[in-house]
């Protein structure tokens, strides 16, 4: 029961996400005033080209969800609490850059929205830092005698032999299995 609602609170915040790109996309350049407003803008050289936006966008929106869900699957605290206010609110005032820039043409107002933004997202991941518990490992088999993730493989050469070490009876690397740990982290958590 507590998985499925765990997907289901994925989806919520999928939706509370595709809800801000809907607000945004009502205020996107694709109407012919704001199509000639954003073209007569002098932008810098580094502006990346139009096709790479919806990519770009779907792809932060979505780590938006998962972000937002991550800290609302923790245990519930003050902080928890928190970081899903300021989540929310990061959501609402970037949805409201997209009004205010491309729908009524207030580049100077959009840039303070930015500014706002900006300080709303640190405040965010500095709660949801707190908030959010521990790496829990995640165990992968691996045959015995396989290189570690976390090991270098020395490179042999012919000048240099490798040691063997002999041991009574060869062990059965077929069968023998050992269990890798590699922690998870999420957004803000040590490394």
């Amino acid at each position: 029961m507590k998985n499925s609602r765990s997907w289901l609170g994925l989806l919520g915040f999928g939706a509370a996400v595709a809800a801000a790109g809907w607000f945004g996309a009502r205020h996107s350049p694709r109407n012919v005033r704001t199509k000639l407003w954003y073209a007569r803008l002098d932008k810098s050289p580094l502006t990346p080209p139009d096709s790479v936006f919806p990519i770009v966008w779907t792809t932060l929106y979505s780590l938006i969800a998962v972000s937002g869900w991550r800290i609302w699957i923790q245990e519930d605290s003050p902080e928890r609490s928190r970081a899903l206010r300021l989540w929310a609110t990061q959501l609402a005032t970037n949805a409201e850059w997209t009004r205010l820039f491309f729908g009524q043409h207030r580049p100077k107002q959009a840039l303070l929205d930015v500014l706002s933004l900006e300080a709303q997202i640190v405040s965010y991941m500095l709660s949801a830092k707190k908030s959010i518990q521990p790496p829990r490992p995640v165990s992968f088999p691996m045959p015995r005698g396989s290189p570690s993730p976390h090991s270098s493989t020395p490179k042999s050469s012919a000048a240099t032999p490798t040691p063997r070490i002999s041991s009574p009876t060869p062990p059965d690397t077929t069968r023998q299995l050992f269990l890798v740990q590699i922690p998870i982290y999420g957004p803000g958590e040590a490394h």
